[in-house]
């Protein structure tokens, strides 16, 4: 993350919330004239669409020599945590270390994805819906499933409860149960309440709802009860080898 740093902004324009990168074209809307002023201010900056800003939020502006662009910020009730400097702040310092392994990995995918750290926890999907602005069925619940005594991920929206006998029918095996939590550390590598869908070196096979395919945006857990990550369904899909699959 050493080659990211961040410069904010504070937007007051009506209906947006936050900027996504990485994409070849912006979507027009009343923010476009502060987008474009502040595209102005530097050559470098990267071309930055407006998605669902919210009146007052700092808009986050990538300077980058990566490839691909990933979005790292930390908020405390909607607000920045520190405070950064006029013009470039501090480099990213690294996340906790199951989180970061989430970023290691969509930095070596290649792909754009935001990752946001949340100190009052995510413990469910209602919170977690509340806390990145989304509905409950764009949150994505990573349950660790043993079928045939093969750990299998299941990947549901967070609006939707897992059926048990589907996900064991999608699996190809004869039965399926919930993983213990010992069971869920030994095979991810992360703590109950914080499963990230990706890596999962000791997971047979991931398994995914159909009902997420259908969002341009979807949050995973990333690694702990305090950190989400957004990526598309279709990034998550390539980064986890999922297969879709009837799981509710």
């Amino acid at each position: 993350m050493d080659c990211f740093r961040t410069l904010s902004y504070s937007a007051s324009v009506a209906g947006t919330r936050s900027v996504q990168f990485g994409s070849a074209h912006s979507h027009t809307n009343s923010g476009s004239v502060l987008v474009d002023a502040l595209r102005a201010r530097r050559d470098s900056l990267v071309h930055i669409p407006e998605q669902r800003l919210v009146q007052g939020a700092p808009l986050l502006l990538g300077h980058r020599s990566s490839p691909f662009d990933l979005v790292v910020s930390r908020f405390q009730n909607g607000q920045q945590r520190r405070p950064v400097a006029p013009r470039y702040g501090p480099a990213v310092e690294r996340w906790p270390e199951p989180v970061q392994r989430v970023v290691d990995t969509i930095r070596r995918a290649g792909v754009d994805a935001r990752v946001e750290e949340f100190p009052e926890g995510t413990p469910t999907a209602s919170a977690a819906a509340k806390a990145v602005g989304s509905s409950r069925a764009e949150i994505v619940k990573t349950l660790l499933f043993i079928c045939d005594g093969r750990p299998t991920l299941a990947l549901v929206p967070g609006d939707r409860r897992a059926d048990e006998t589907k996900v064991a029918a999608a699996a190809g095996a004869r039965g399926g149960r919930v993983a213990r939590p010992d069971e869920v550390l030994a095979a991810t590598g992360f703590e109950p309440g914080g499963v990230a869908p990706f890596p999962a070196p000791a997971v047979s096979q991931v398994l995914i709802s159909r009902e997420l395919l259908v969002h341009e945006l979807v949050w995973i857990g990333a690694g702990s009860e305090q950190h989400m990550a957004g990526i598309s369904p279709v990034d998550l899909v390539r980064i986890t080898q999922a297969r879709a699959a009837d799981l509710t």
